[in-house]
């Protein structure tokens, strides 16, 4: 309530001004009826937890820039999409921790999410505010080979094994992707290093190779590009069954040498 004072000269009522005064009281009211003016994080990009293909995410609260009352912040998510908007409803609510600094939110999606602020103050008012998180898988796959591996050649003395034979049951958190392997040697012993000193889809192995043990390296990537490696020993063997070819019947004479084999 302010009080407002009048005071009437001589002019307006034939008596001295002193003695001409009115009192009127008069009621303001203040409202605020604007929400308050707040200012998002900026864009992160975050990545994949080791162990699945979501991300974790903690984002500070919004900086408050204008407000004459506390604001109570609330947060949401949801999948970012090229023609729609940041808004906060139909945001999703699950797996938000809130944090003294912020908000602790995990299971992001992989790829681009809209993080959707709502700052409310004391009179109801609020304003909402977005920004971006992307999340990406920079997780390594974790690669398991076979600790030792038998390759036998085949009739022409040479051997074609594809990588991910190698594999023993190798995995990744958001998928694998391709197997490579290559020779260690470079495949010197089978004069062959135009085609073994490169990660291929097979190695290859030949009779300079029996009875050899020969390390073997086996790439294994994932769909976002990582990849991890481990090694494999290659116990190169022969298992084909000789072909023994005689020469054509002779007629000899009694006085042939026999103990002559040329």
């Amino acid at each position: 309530i302010a009080r407002r004072h009048r005071h009437i000269g001589k002019k307006e009522s034939g008596m001295p001004s002193p003695f001409n005064i009115y009192t009127h009281n008069q009621l303001l009211k203040v409202v605020d009826d604007r929400g308050p003016v707040i200012a998002c994080p900026n864009a992160m990009v975050v990545s994949t937890d080791v162990w699945s293909c979501t991300g974790t995410v903690i984002v500070p609260f919004p900086t408050i820039l204008r407000e004459c009352s506390k604001v109570h912040f609330e947060v949401g998510y949801k999948i970012k999409s090229a023609s729609g908007t940041p808004t906060f409803e139909g945001t999703s609510k699950q797996n938000i921790t809130r944090l003294p600094n912020g908000f602790m939110i995990t299971g992001l999606p992989l790829d681009s999410n809209w993080v959707i602020f709502r700052g409310t103050d004391e009179c109801g008012n609020f304003t909402d505010c977005a920004t971006e998180v992307i999340v990406k898988d920079q997780v390594p796959p974790v690669p398991v080979c076979d600790q030792k591996t038998v390759v036998s050649l085949t009739l022409d003395g040479t051997a074609k094994i594809e990588a991910f034979t190698f594999d023993d049951r190798s995995h990744d958190n958001c998928g694998i992707s391709l197997f490579e392997a290559k020779r260690m040697d470079n495949g010197l012993p089978c004069n062959d290093t135009l085609r073994s000193r490169n990660w291929a889809p097979y190695v290859y192995f030949c009779c300079a190779d029996i009875n050899k043990t020969i390390m073997v390296s086996l790439r294994v990537w994932d769909h976002s590009g990582n990849f991890n490696v481990c090694m494999i020993e290659v116990d190169v063997q022969d298992k084909t069954i000789p072909l023994v070819v005689c020469p054509p019947d002779i007629t000899v004479s009694c006085s042939y040498d026999f103990t002559s084999y040329d």
